[in-house]
């Protein structure tokens, strides 16, 4: 991420957190990322695990896209379910593409 992207994250972090009523702690405890790991990305520091973030992210009810971007996903409500992005995303299943009629 450029020096712009970390700022914006680290932004639009400490915005979710003043609007919340829970502690560093609380948010740990729910989201197993840890509270020097919150404490980092709220002072700017690159987030490396994305799926940390997504997990900080959809625990205050955002998209990754909105923490990362500040600004709605334009892909909200076309996206599969997000348990399958999960899997997806742990090697579950895997992605073959083809064009139709096997052309």
């Amino acid at each position: 991420m450029k020096g712009g992207d970390r700022m914006r994250v680290s932004e639009m972090l400490q915005k979710v957190l003043k609007q919340s009523r829970y502690t560093l702690r609380e948010i740990s405890n729910e989201t197993g990322v840890s509270i020097s790991t919150l404490t980092d990305w709220q002072s700017g520091r690159t987030p490396r695990d994305l799926k940390k973030l997504r997990k900080v992210a959809h625990f205050f009810g955002h998209s990754l896209h909105e923490i990362l971007f500040g600004e709605p996903d334009p892909l909200e409500g076309h996206v599969p379910k997000e348990w399958l992005i999960e899997q997806i995303s742990n090697g579950e299943f895997e992605i073959i593409l083809r064009r139709k009629n096997g052309d």
